[in-house]
């Protein structure tokens, strides 16, 4: 996953999206100041993805890839902190 700064994506922030959109493949936003870093993702690869409780405030971001019957397996996008 390639990964910048936020000062960098500010600067930057046109070119970046373009990239996100085109490639499909996430982006990790790091931040300073001991804040959570954020990823952005394209809203083509978001489709399919959902969300679950796991309780309060928890959710599980998932979503079943691969192809029906044959290679199919779950990817996870998150397990916390989703709202």
């Amino acid at each position: 996953m390639e990964h910048v700064t936020y000062t960098d994506l500010r600067q930057n922030l046109a070119r970046y999206l373009n990239e996100a959109a085109d490639s499909r493949a996430p982006m990790l936003v790091t931040r300073q100041g001991g804040k959570r870093s954020v990823v952005i993702l394209s809203a083509d690869e978001l489709a399919g993805w959902w969300p679950r409780r796991i309780h309060g405030e928890h959710r599980l971001v998932y979503r079943i890839a691969g192809r029906p019957g044959t290679d199919q397996h779950l990817k996870i996008a998150a397990c916390r902190y989703y709202y």
